[in-house]
C-alpha cells in the first residue's frame, strides 16, 4: 500500500492513537467491544470498536481549519458495517456528561500534544466509564433519550441533483 505524503500520519496523531489504544482499548474491550477499524491520517484519527450493532469511536482532528483542535469519544448504534448513518445515530460522550450535570458546559476534549496526551486520555477514559457505563453494558435507554433530544429539531439531509 502506498501512502501519499499528505496522508502520512503526523507525529501528533500517531502519539494520540498509540496512547488511546493503550488506555481506552482495555476499558472498552472488557465490555465486549472488539476493535473494528483504525484510521490514522495526517490530521485525524478514528478508532472504532464494535459490539453487535453498538460502537464506540475515538475521533480526533488537528486539521488547520478545525482550530482549536479537539477529539471526542462517540457512542452509537449502526445497522450495518458501513456506518453511513453514524452522524444521526451517535452521541458524543460530553452529552452523556452534561446529562448528569445539566449546568455543565462540557464539550469536546482539546486535542492533547506532548506531555498532555496521557493525562487527557486517562481523564476521557475515566469519564467514559463513569458517564457511559449503561451504554457500554448494553442499556441504551439514556442513549436513545439523548439521541432524540439531539435530532429533534435537526433538518434531514437533502440530496441535490442537477436538473
Amino acid at each position: 500500500m502506498i501512502i501519499e505524503e499528505d496522508e502520512k500520519p503526523s507525529n501528533e496523531q500517531n502519539e494520540f492513537a498509540k496512547v488511546a489504544m493503550e488506555i481506552i482499548a482495555p476499558t472498552i474491550e472488557k465490555f465486549g467491544f472488539e476493535l473494528y477499524k483504525t484510521e490514522i491520517k495526517k490530521y485525524s484519527t478514528n478508532i472504532t470498536w464494535k459490539k453487535e450493532k453498538q460502537f464506540v469511536k475515538v475521533s480526533s482532528t488537528s486539521y488547520p481549519t478545525d482550530y482549536p483542535y479537539f477529539y471526542n469519544l462517540i457512542l452509537g448504534k449502526a445497522s450495518d458495517d458501513n456506518f453511513f448513518e453514524t452522524d444521526w445515530n451517535s452521541i458524543a460522550l460530553w452529552k452523556f456528561k452534561n446529562e448528569f450535570n445539566p449546568k455543565s458546559t462540557e464539550a469536546e476534549y482539546r486535542f492533547p500534544i506532548g506531555n498532555q496526551v496521557i493525562p487527557s486520555i486517562k481523564k476521557a477514559n475515566t469519564e467514559l466509564e463513569k458517564y457511559a457505563d449503561s451504554f457500554l453494558n448494553g442499556n441504551l435507554d439514556l442513549y436513545y433519550k439523548l439521541l432524540a433530544e439531539q435530532n429533534e429539531d435537526r433538518e434531514p439531509y437533502k440530496i441535490i441533483t442537477k436538473n
